[in-house]
């Protein structure tokens, strides 16, 4: 080996100890010295984040829970809209009442009496009969019957409207409303 070459190794080696020394940060402390050290500023860093979710948590809890009320809300608002939709003829606005909600019969009613209950509410005194007639999701006719009611003036009601046994609660999507004087 050349002189020449042992100068370049030593001199390449001593380099390297001092670059090592240099970006690791030679110190006289241990490494004992050097781990509380470390775990000290990450206390400090857990602390912070502690004293931050103290001042600014209750803000926080405070707008996570409103952003789930509102999603909640929402569901419930694409449920009703999802329900099934009530067409009320003219003829209901001009006897001075209208349909606004329907819903199935309870579970376990009587299979006679089963059908769909129909919320009337009354702006003056009104009785007839009601034409109801039942549509599937492609609009096609699935059913059809006339209930006779009466409503004092500024009266709500649920009508109980008979359906035949054929007719499936959840295959309806739309049920149409037409007064008839009596």
């Amino acid at each position: 080996m050349e002189f020449r070459d042992l100068r370049g190794k030593v001199v390449l080696t001593a380099f390297s100890v001092f670059f090592c020394c240099m970006t690791l940060g030679c110190s006289s402390k241990t490494a004992e010295e050097k781990g509380k050290e470390m775990a000290s500023e990450k206390i400090d860093l857990v602390k912070g984040v502690g004293a931050a979710l103290e001042e600014k948590g209750g803000a926080a809890a405070e707008s996570v829970t409103s952003g789930l009320g509102s999603i909640v809300s929402g569901v419930k608002k694409g449920v009703a809209k999802s329900d099934k939709r009530v067409v009320n003829d003219a003829s209901l606005a001009a006897a001075g009442f209208q349909v606004t909600a329907v819903q199935e019969t309870p579970p376990g009613t009587e299979l006679e009496s089963r059908g769909i209950d129909a919320y009337l509410v009354a702006e003056r005194k009104v009785a007839g009969l009601l034409k109801v007639t039942v549509y599937d999701v492609l609009d096609k006719e699935i059913g059809r019957t006339k209930i006779p009611f009466a409503l004092d003036a500024e009266q709500g009601k649920y009508f109980r409207i008979p359906l035949e046994q054929q007719i499936e609660f959840g295959k309806i999507e739309k049920l149409s409303f037409v007064f008839q004087a009596s």
